[in-house]
């Protein structure tokens, strides 16, 4: 507990001595979007693989948007796939079942046009982004719009907490005489609840709670609700609340009078402490389970694997290598495993690198 304590309390002063040093050089006449480019620059410098864009307006000379990822934030993405600037973020699910970030970007405005640069700078520098088959997001059309449009074999999922909670409004806005039980049902996420809450309204579908409802959110149910989204590899992520629990402690360094290349130097520096307490615990003996299998092969990709991850491969590798399997495997092509079935003569591939 003390040496946490001691190891954040170091790491804040560092923070604040670093911008403090920013301040300082604001007087060479230097605009923010020249500061951001001498940052990033330095940045890339540091070590192999980091990279970072800076995308200008050259119209005002506004950074309009900076994007920034360190070599292990793009091994992390591989290994497990106004007048203030918005921090648009890139997070995966770890080998520990915690949250690691993979992608920061500022961004000047959060319009569609900029957002879809922020993915596809992603999508040049991680080329395994082919691999993302789920994506979730609050229901945040313009995110959504991106998202779809850009990682087209991506599921997308509502965090579920957003959902109730924009409902819960809703209902309290447009159904104050059985707000407390339209609330309750809010949280059945599941196909009942739609006729419990026409029952509750009288049988009105004209209500306009009802017809809320229908329009926002029983058209995509299958993004939102529990049991149509069992064969989705979500890892029993519903939420992306721990991703605003990440952004809280952000903001306990990060403050609202910071320039772009003061945010951009806090940030790198956050993103290298993380990644050193990361390590640390990858390494720590005793941190990853032990699980012991009879196959070999199996015990020891457990330790890289989240309980999560490993619970669905484990299930996988079982009727794979089980006596009820019947298939062929053609490894000729170099990186591909060709699967066919005598039986039914079908085959499938599957990308071995």
């Amino acid at each position: 507990m003390v040496c946490l304590y001691q190891a954040k309390k170091t790491f804040c002063e560092m923070s604040r001595n670093m911008v403090q040093r920013l301040k300082s050089a604001e007087k060479a006449g230097l605009s923010d979007a020249q500061r951001a480019f001498a940052v990033l620059d330095e940045f890339c410098h540091e070590h192999d693989g980091n990279s970072a864009q800076v995308l200008v307006d050259s119209i005002t000379n506004t950074a309009r948007i900076a994007v920034f990822q360190t070599a292990r934030m793009q091994r992390l993405f591989k290994a497990f796939p106004e007048d203030r600037y918005k921090l648009f973020r890139f997070v995966v699910h770890d080998v520990f079942g915690k949250r690691q970030y993979v992608q920061h970007a500022l961004v000047e405005t959060e319009h569609m046009v900029n957002l879809r640069k922020v993915v596809e700078i992603f999508k040049e520098n991680n080329p395994d982004w082919i691999k993302i088959r789920v994506a979730m997001t609050d229901k945040a059309v313009h995110e959504k719009g991106v998202l779809k449009e850009q990682w087209p074999e991506a599921r997308q999922l509502l965090c579920q907490w957003h959902v109730i909670t924009w409902l819960k409004k809703q209902a309290t806005r447009l159904a104050p005489a059985v707000k407390k039980e339209a609330k309750s049902l809010m949280r059945l996420l599941y196909e009942d609840g739609k006729g419990a809450l026409l029952d509750l309204l009288g049988g009105d579908k004209a209500h306009e709670l009802y017809k809320f409802f229908l329009s926002n959110w029983d058209a995509n149910r299958e993004e939102w609700v529990s049991y149509l989204r069992g064969n989705v590899p979500h890892l029993t992520n519903n939420t992306n609340n721990r991703i605003e629990s990440k952004w809280g402690k952000i903001k306990d360094v990060i403050k609202d009078s910071l320039s772009i290349d003061q945010l951009l130097s806090t940030l790198i520096t956050l993103q290298e402490y993380g990644e050193e307490q990361y390590m640390v615990e990858y390494h720590r003996i005793g941190s990853r389970p032990a699980r012991i299998d009879e196959d070999p092969e199996l015990s020891l990709l457990g330790l890289q694997l989240s309980s999560f991850a490993f619970d669905l491969i484990e299930k996988q590798f079982g009727l794979a290598t089980g006596a009820g399997a019947d298939y062929t495997v053609d490894l000729a092509v170099p990186g591909q495993a060709t699967l066919t079935s005598p039986r039914t003569g079908e085959s499938y591939q599957v990308n071995t690198r």
